[in-house]
Order: C-alpha cells, then sequence, then structure tokens
C-alpha cells in the first residue's frame, strides 16, 4: 500500500502527502454537517508522546468512532460481516471493509495503513469521543510480528488511564 503512494505521488515527501490527505479525508467523511461542514476542522501538531515526538492529528465537529463496542478480532468480524452502516469503529480497525460505496474514493479504507508505515514502530494511537453515546475510546492500531494488524481497544474510564499511562501523564 506504501508503494503505492509513493509511485501515485511521485516526490520525495510522498509519505506526508500521502499522511496529510488520508487525515482531512477520513475527517472530512466523519463530518457532522455533510451538507456544509459547519464547525468542522482538522488540524496537525507535534506533541510529546511518551519519550517521542509524534504526529498528532485532530478534528473536530465529526461524529466519533460509533457503532457496537467490541474487543477481540472475532467480534470484528462479527460485526462486519452483518454489513450494516453506522459501525465506524469497526470499519476503521480493518482494511477489507468499509461503509463507502464500491464507487465512491477511499472505499475499501486502506490509507490508515499508511500510517502504519509512517510509523517506527509500525503503529499508532487513537482516541475518539463517541458522538453516538458520549463515551470515549483509546485504541491502539499495529502490525504484530507476524505481518498482521491487529488492535487493542480501552473504553470510558479505562481508555483515559491508558492513554495517561503511554503519554507519562502529558494527556490527561
Amino acid at each position: 500500500i506504501a508503494d503505492g503512494y509513493k509511485t501515485k505521488i511521485g516526490h520525495e515527501l510522498w509519505l506526508a502527502d500521502g499522511l496529510q490527505k488520508d487525515a482531512v479525508q477520513n475527517s472530512w467523511d466523519a463530518r457532522i454537517d455533510k451538507k456544509h461542514g459547519n464547525y468542522w476542522g482538522c488540524g496537525f501538531s507535534l506533541i510529546n508522546f511518551g519519550n517521542e515526538k509524534s504526529l498528532c492529528i485532530q478534528d473536530k465537529g465529526t461524529t466519533g468512532l460509533n457503532g457496537s463496542k467490541f474487543y477481540t478480532q472475532d467480534e470484528l468480524g462479527e460485526i462486519l460481516s452483518r454489513n450494516e452502516p453506522g459501525e465506524d469503529l469497526a470499519y476503521f480497525l480493518n482494511s477489507n471493509w468499509s461503509a463507502k460505496s464500491s464507487s465512491e474514493g477511499g472505499n475499501r479504507g486502506r490509507g490508515k495503513t499508511l500510517f502504519l508505515a509512517g510509523s517506527k514502530e509500525k503503529r499508532i494511537y487513537f482516541d475518539s469521543l463517541r458522538n453516538s453515546d458520549g463515551s470515549y475510546i483509546f485504541g491502539e492500531l499495529y502490525l504484530d510480528n507476524d505481518k498482521q494488524v491487529k488492535f487493542k481497544l480501552f473504553y470510558d474510564d479505562l481508555g483515559k488511564q491508558k492513554i495517561r499511562e503511554l503519554s507519562n501523564n502529558q494527556i490527561l
């Protein structure tokens, strides 16, 4: 996937270009005001996360990672097999499923794997305040030793505790 981006973009800053495009596209697709995009925004910054400088992508005016709460790959597969709308968290965590129609751009949801390619540790962290139920989620998406993309999810107070631990209390 990363090689495909590198070939299509065709300049030395292809990774930054691709990351920016996919982050903004994902955020725009999740905007609450679908007609005008009012109160929507997406920004980039460098933050200290633990002992490393990390790219932070923040958006506002978006729905959050709504849908069923789950913890395991089997539960994820069950949710995806139902192919129902509104399962944003499930679609976000799996590259082979998307809520978009086959004619829409980004319909396979593969762009998030570019974020893994941009990480030294092949690991990204994400958090979301879900518009559907007001709950908080913190998660980790990573490429495991067996070359499979895996995830860990933490909800509400456990999620807040996990992000505080990983950021050495820099993010509260």
